[in-house]
């Protein structure tokens, strides 16, 4: 418990990456977004860019170069691998969760104004808020931690098979994933699944991403008890 309580001290150290880096991330793209949406927009009618999912796309990013950065170090510190998991989950899902409560409440003050310029959204989704704060909580962090620890498993395989190897299963992975797109595509098999996608709506669906996640952390724990410099 204490070397594990020792990498969240080491981990929590960079908050700048942690934290910071991404918000400053997000906050150039809504000025962007705000300025530009101010300038061209005639008022008529709502805009949401998108803009919001950079931050998405970040934790999968430090999901990816995390085990790299801290990992040698840390075992050179002598902390075990059980710990140094437990540690970067732990700080993984703080930094997550404070994320994605700053989220809902950019969404909810979007919401009170009617949005920027009476018109531009950038961090409320409409078929997300409608479902109250803590769904909306539950929603955006557990789509945070889903995409961490989809960098976090594909840099644990690199880890302990080797770019080699790990290409080869997420070159498999890809192909598998083409043949369904193609096999979907020649049987109409999409209009099904967008059908069954909209009746389950968006909170069951993270639900579900959350059961992957939870399988991500399975295997990443695996991996990375096996790993070696």
């Amino acid at each position: 418990m204490n070397r594990t309580l020792s990498v969240i001290r080491m981990q929590s150290k960079d908050l700048f990456s942690w934290l910071y880096l991404p918000w400053i991330i997000v906050g150039g793209n809504f000025l962007i977004n705000l300025l530009t949406t101010g300038a061209i927009h005639d008022g008529d009618s709502t805009v949401s860019t998108g803009g919001m999912a950079s931050i998405f796309i970040y934790f999968m990013i430090i999901g990816l170069i995390i085990l790299h950065q801290t990992f040698p170090f840390a075992l050179g510190l002598s902390v075990r691998r059980t710990d140094y998991f437990w540690g970067t989950v732990a700080v993984a899902g703080a930094a997550g969760l404070v994320s994605a409560l700053i989220i809902v409440i950019m969404s909810a003050i979007e919401g009170q104004i009617g949005g920027w310029f009476q018109s531009f959204y950038f961090f409320r989704l409409y078929f997300i808020s409608d479902h109250g704060f803590m769904s909306e909580l539950w929603f955006y962090f557990s789509l945070i931690m889903h995409l961490f620890f989809s960098g976090f498993l594909v840099s644990c395989l690199y880890r302990k098979m080797g770019g080699t190897k790990a290409t080869v299963i997420l070159g498999l992975l890809f192909i598998v994933f083409t043949v369904f797109t193609l096999l979907a595509t020649y049987n109409g098999w999409w209009a099904d699944i967008l059908k069954a996608i909209v009746d389950l709506g968006a909170i069951r669906i993270i639900s579900l991403f959350a059961l992957v996640t939870v399988v991500y952390i399975g295997l990443s724990f695996s991996l990375l008890r096996k790993t070696t410099l």
